[in-house]
């Protein structure tokens, strides 16, 4: 039988008896490493643990340069530091690692952690190809361990209330078209998302956002995309700076278009949903806990005139203590707590978590097919050079290895 997420109503009631079970029951909060002293980790963790006490602390980092790891360490007050990846990944002390780390280091690093006997939680694009994300669920499996890429906005309301009003099938009709934009000004040409040989691309940072907010919102109704068409804009050979990409739906009409950019003056950030009934449109996917705002319009299916237009904002605007990531931790914690890992069922995993781990795999095929209709080389092998270098010791031999390839 088909297996869904619970909704948002189900997931805050079960949160916050889940919460009260904890407090309780006393029970530690996890213990997490962080792999390279980051610009994202204070968003991504060490700030939204602080709002977690009972549920995580950040105690360890390690860096390429130990100095630099140490004030990181003391600005963010973390206790440890370790001298190499290796000798925090071996800690008995930990129980998860955050990894942070340019695309191209995720499957090594994630996979020497699961090895290791930790959960990982891993900035997403998860991997740079289906066969590296296979790999990394196939050894979290092997490990028995959580393994979970941080698509952060899908763990907040606004997103889980998306994804309840496209899924009405009876209030929006047939699924006309699906248009899904993530575009910000990255501007520095040094910039890790520009560098061929860390999996760099805007396809790689906003487009993975993009196209799995494409998945999110049209899977119930119409399956999975593929890639009819892609264009991209180059900063230089096999880079994309930006990218449009056209997508269709096996046995169906409707359309579906991704955009990305690295490169934009103004940024942008939507869901679009048009059904033969009625149309859903998500302003600011991405960070919600900033500002969103979600447009409902409602027309009538013979003269496609608007007959009713409303518009919602949930959990407000500018809370930053509730912010995805906080959300993201939160579930993160309760899925280990849980006793959750890939070789859960189904059920159980959706009872914690938004979405299967799995779910990886299906993105990384689209971006996989996205450089394929372009044109351009797969990210897997732009890094093979900076896997082989950094096998025989800590990767932060990469001028960049601790600075994470996207938000």
């Amino acid at each position: 039988k088909e297996v869904r997420p619970t909704t948002m109503a189900e997931q805050e009631a079960k949160a916050a008896a889940s919460e009260q079970g904890r407090e309780e029951a006393e029970l530690p909060p996890l213990r997490f490493g962080v792999l390279g002293a980051s610009w994202i980790a204070p968003m991504a963790v060490i700030e939204p643990a602080e709002y977690l006490p009972n549920h995580a602390v950040m105690a360890a980092v390690a860096a390429r340069d130990r100095t630099r790891a140490e004030a990181y360490a003391k600005k963010h007050k973390i206790a440890t530091v370790y001298d190499s990846y290796e000798e925090l990944i071996a800690s008995a002390d930990l129980d998860c690692v955050y990894v942070p780390l340019p695309n191209s280091h995720h499957r090594e690093w994630a996979i020497k952690a699961m090895r290791a006997g930790k959960h990982v939680l891993c900035e997403k694009p998860l991997a740079c190809s289906v066969a590296e994300a296979e790999e990394m669920l196939a050894v979290a499996a092997e490990c028995n361990v959580l393994l979970l890429e941080a698509f952060h906005y899908r763990f907040h309301p606004a997103a889980r209330r998306l994804e309840e009003l496209v899924s009405d099938s009876e209030r929006m009709g047939e699924i006309q078209s699906v248009h899904t934009n993530f575009s910000i000004p990255v501007f520095s040409s040094s910039d890790i998302r520009y560098q061929l040989h860390l999996g760099g691309g805007a396809c790689m940072d906003t487009g993975c956002y993009a196209l799995n907010a494409l998945r999110l919102v049209s899977g119930a109704s119409l399956g999975e995309p593929r890639v009819s068409a892609a264009t991209a804009v180059t900063s230089s050979e096999n880079v994309d700076q930006s990218m449009r990409v056209e997508l269709g739906w096996e046995g169906k009409e409707a359309k579906g278009v991704m955009e990305c950019s690295i490169f934009k003056i103004v940024p942008n950030c939507f869901v679009e949903v048009v059904g033969s009934k009625c149309s859903v449109y998500l302003r600011n996917f991405v960070v919600p806990h900033v500002y969103h705002k979600i447009f409902i319009t409602e027309r009538d299916p013979e003269s496609g005139r608007n007959i009713r237009s409303e518009s919602e904002n949930v959990n407000g605007m500018f809370d930053l203590k509730h912010s995805t990531y906080y959300y993201q931790l939160r579930a993160f914690v309760d899925a280990v707590r849980a006793g959750i890992t890939l070789n859960s069922s189904d059920e159980d995993v959706l009872a914690v978590l938004p979405f299967h781990p799995r779910d990886s795999v299906h993105t990384m095929r689209l971006i996989e097919q996205v450089y394929d209709a372009a044109g351009l080389c797969p990210r897997d092998q732009s890094s093979a050079a900076s896997s082989a270098s950094s096998s025989a010791g800590d990767s932060s031999t990469s001028p960049a290895a601790d600075e994470p390839a996207s938000s």
